[in-house]
């Protein structure tokens, strides 16, 4: 192989290899695989070259020229042993990642002449002309060598590596191995391969965007259909109280609200915004909302990256959360930097969700960016009837375009406050993974923001598909798990469209749930059951009492379903492997009872029996048996959540809470 640069008089010099071989580590490799780290697998396939120019008299001892090709290759298979990874090769597991096998094949190491050219004629600061032709390029393995002599007695040694397996800090302490070595030195401290110092901090800053915390946040969710949401959140105020996001049907938040002694108490601006203030008005006009899109700070490599099973399993829902912040609330230019920095690492928010051959869903990581709006209200934000969602929520949260991930609206209030609203399409990530993203934004814009304490890093995340990927062949699952898939899934054709005025008789309201009132549920549910368990028994005694009218004028008694939504990163992965995963790992398991059963009995049984079908799905190994089901493509594509006759007869009485747990 020959190669041609320019010299620093015009004419050219010619490279021509003259050997190739492999250098294989000095001892035996085990063959084995080494997984990319989260911060790895950030980066695209990338190779990287580096080059060290010798002099005559400038060999690795000090004195003479460089140490012969013949020693340097001894030197490198000593080092391999401990730097084997760089031995090996960068392979693609079975869901399409990058990883590391570990085989020993070792580094393909070529030696060159220069002909009749001298070091000093190389003209260096013009790359393209010298440089590329001293660095080798690389056709296999992780990391290939080339050393190229010259007349005048020097030589220019190259190395070329893959980015994703190391970066120039790790690279350089090889190096460093290396040259201690080839010189005889005594050994450089040994590499560490453990992924487990990239585990993700616990716990996670709060979204404060540099102007202190926000004094109110819900996610809100304008879903279609009859059956009903309800989100149990902690408050802002951190004093126990709950935040409770209602989506149900009018008769079922009438009887919440007219319970004798209802728990369900109105939000009020007082204790949202705290007493009102004198004073402290900021000069706004009205004016129209404007839309620009904000891109990652760093450009994306495009690419597509599939949902994974447990995101197919979702229908197309979009969910939106909105953060209230008092004076002085952060600037919406300060919101959108911050925005360009977090999408870096972030970079699925801002592609799009596009169909794949087979007609699935998949992200398009392109970087077209995320849809911000700013608006002004003309108003003071304590005017809001946050409890009142159908009122005033909908204009604080931004309309997501159809394919897009994304969308963020930021609303400036006359009292200098702002709301900072967002929609994502849920079928991308849960409200776990897109709380990693708000506490990342908002490190984003407290370092940006210069005050303080600087923020510690934000938790990366992780788009490793292989991690909730089935397991092949799958093992039997057992009858509990079977049973539950087979309830909560159907094929979609099997399953009727909504009514058409579902969605305008669901309802929308924010309530405030008294610690003590919580704590009193809780005891009343009887003993080792969990506060969320006492209030799910509760709001489903709540549902019966809703269908009863229902059930008289039909003549017939009407089951109500009730479900809790589980997260089962903690339940596959108990190490905490899965803290920093993004997409969706839930389950719905629920229950089916009777309204006139479930009036009837204590608050006690009915916890007792949200506690069972809640402890059945609440298993590692419930989650890999859904996981393990959703193999079949031709399955993910019909499967739906199960609505069978008996259910939609009742869905105006359907409820679901959710958990984090």
């Amino acid at each position: 192989m020959v190669h041609e640069a320019i010299n620093g008089h015009g004419h050219e010099v010619t490279v021509k290899v003259t050997s190739a071989s492999t250098v294989a580590p000095a001892l035996p490799v085990q063959e084995h695989r080494l997984p990319l780290s989260n911060l790895d697998l950030i980066l695209p396939p990338m190779d990287v070259g580096v080059f060290f120019c010798y002099g005559a008299g400038e060999g690795s001892g000090g004195g003479g020229a460089l140490l012969p090709a013949a020693t340097l290759k001894a030197a490198l298979a000593k080092v391999l042993v401990a730097y084997y990874p760089l031995a090996g090769e960068v392979v693609v597991n079975t869901r399409g990642e990058g990883e590391l096998l570990c085989s020993g094949r070792g580094v393909d190491f070529a030696e060159a002449t220069a002909g009749d050219a001298v070091l000093r004629q190389l003209r260096l600061a013009v790359v393209d002309e010298s440089a590329e032709k001293l660095v080798p390029k690389k056709k296999a393995g992780v990391m290939c060598v080339q050393v190229t002599k010259f007349k005048c007695g020097g030589a220019v040694v190259g190395c070329t590596f893959d980015h994703r397996v190391c970066d120039a800090y790790s690279f350089n302490m090889f190096l460093v191995a290396w040259a201690a070595a080839a010189r005889g030195s005594s050994a450089a401290p040994a590499p560490s391969f453990d992924r487990s110092f990239l585990a993700p901090t616990s716990p996670a800053p709060p979204s404060d965007f540099g102007r202190g915390r926000p004094a109110f946040a819900s996610y809100h969710f304008p879903w279609p259909g009859g059956a009903g949401y309800v989100m149990p959140m902690p408050s802002a105020r951190g004093d126990g109280d709950w935040v409770v996001y209602v989506h149900a049907a009018a008769e079922v938040v009438k009887a919440m609200e007219e319970e004798e002694t209802t728990v369900f108490r109105a939000l009020e601006s007082d204790y949202v915004f705290g007493p009102e203030e004198q004073g402290g008005e900021v000069a706004m006009a009205a004016a129209a909302a404007v839309t620009t899109t904000v891109a990652p700070a760093l450009p994306t490599q495009e690419h597509r990256l599939p949902l994974s099973n447990l995101d197919l399993l979702l229908p197309p829902l979009d969910v939106s959360v909105f953060l209230c912040y008092r004076h002085p609330a952060p600037s919406a230019a300060a919101l959108k930097e911050a925005l360009a920095k977090a999408l870096v690492p972030f970079y699925p928010l801002a592609g799009e969700v596009v169909a794949n051959g087979d007609g699935e869903p998949e992200l398009l990581c392109s970087g077209r960016g995320v849809d911000f709006t700013e608006s002004v209200a003309g108003e003071e934000m304590r005017g809001l009837r946050i409890g009142m969602v159908d009122e005033r929520v909908e204009k604080l949260v931004p309309a997501k375009k159809a394919a897009s991930v994304m969308a963020v609206q930021v609303t400036k209030f006359k009292c200098g406050g702002a709301v900072v609203g967002c929609t994502f399409d849920h079928r991308v990530c849960d409200a776990y993974s897109f709380n990693m993203f708000l506490v990342a934004w908002a490190a984003a814009a407290r370092d940006g923001h210069g005050g303080g304490t600087a923020p510690p890093p934000p938790t990366i995340p992780s788009f490793r598909r292989s991690i909730v990927a089935p397991r092949d062949p799958p093992p039997p699952r057992s009858p509990s798990t079977d049973a539950l898939i087979d309830r909560l899934f159907a094929p979609l054709g099997s399953a009727p469209p909504p009514p058409d005025d579902a969605a305008a008789a669901a309802v929308n309201r924010i309530y405030r749930v008294a610690a003590a009132d919580v704590a009193s549920l809780q005891d009343s549910a009887g003993p080792g059951r969990t506060k969320l368990e006492a209030f799910t028994a509760h709001l489903w005694q709540l549902n019966a009492r809703a269908a009863a009218a229902a059930a008289a004028a039909a003549e017939h008694e009407r089951p109500c379903c009730m479900g809790v939504v589980v997260d089962g990163r903690g339940r596959m992965f108990p190490d905490g492997a899965m803290r920093a995963y993004f997409g969706n790992v839930l389950t719905i398991p629920y229950g089916v009872m009777g309204s006139g059963e479930l009036r009837a009995a204590a608050l006690t049984d009915v916890a007792g029996d949200v506690h069972r079908w809640v402890a059945e799905a609440a298993t590692g190994d419930h989650f890999r048996g859904l996981v393990d089901w959703s193999l079949s493509s031709s399955t993910r594509r019909r499967a739906g959540i199960r609505r069978d006759r008996k259910e939609r007869d009742s869905e105006d009485s359907t409820a679901t809470t959710t958990t984090a747990s």
